[in-house]
């Protein structure tokens, strides 16, 4: 576990630069500020570098990615996670890519802001890859693609809510996710939710624990997002 808060820095990575294989769970990132380049809250340089269940929250950078820059080449993960408040003065509010070829799953991505393009999520050159699943990408802010925003390369997502999404096809939806209360801050999953038991069962996901630890597979599908809905 490990808290990175109100840190400062003119290199990539204010919050933490994963450089090499590594797995970084359960731990925060809020309030960190990137003075002159990418990533306020976390860098993700290297393919077999995974982000799991960690809270990345009011981050600022100079430039790509105020909460998660990827430029991994081959690869980065991001699992369970909550990517919020964050924001760019250029692109990728929430996350940036770069030439990269990240998987997202189970992450909620919510009220990010870019003062460019891609308030959610952005990404840009012809190697950039974007696998998305079992995600929440809502309620994001930037005068270009406010939740998604795709320069160049590929975006591949699958079970998850997004507006920008096409409606039904590989399990996406465009409905409101319908969070307990998002303006102060809650984005746990009503009952009536569309996310609730909507993703996909990854093998990976099967006996795993959500941001909170819960178990992350209630009646047998999964939830979209960072945040599963108990059986109460």
């Amino acid at each position: 576990f490990m808290t990175c808060v109100d840190d400062v820095s003119d290199q990539k990575g204010a919050g933490v630069l994963l450089a090499g294989p590594c797995l970084v769970a359960d731990c925060l990132f809020a309030f960190n500020t990137n003075r002159s380049y990418d990533a306020a809250g976390i860098s993700v340089s290297h393919a077999g570098a995974v982000v799991e269940n960690c809270t990345i929250v009011s981050n600022r950078c100079a430039r790509w990615g105020g909460g998660v820059s990827v430029e991994a080449i081959n690869g980065g993960t991001l699992r369970n996670c909550l990517i919020a408040w964050n924001y760019s003065p250029q692109n990728g509010g929430g996350v940036s890519v770069y030439n990269a070829k990240p998987f997202l799953l189970n992450c909620t991505i919510v009220s990010n802001t870019a003062a460019i393009s891609g308030g959610g999520l952005w990404y840009d050159q012809g190697g950039a890859q974007v696998s998305v699943t079992n995600c929440i990408v809502w309620n994001n802010k930037a005068p270009a693609g406010p939740d998604i925003y795709g320069t160049s390369g590929l975006f591949l997502p699958g079970y998850s809510c997004a507006f920008v999404l096409t409606n039904g096809v590989s399990g996406n939806i465009t409905s409101p996710p319908a969070f307990r209360n998002a303006t102060p801050g809650d984005v746990h999953l009503t009952r009536s939710s569309p996310c609730v038991n909507t993703g996909t069962n990854l093998p990976i996901l099967v006996g795993g624990r959500d941001l909170e630890g819960n178990p992350r597979v209630v009646n047998l599908t999964v939830d979209m997002g960072a945040f599963e809905m108990p059986n109460l």
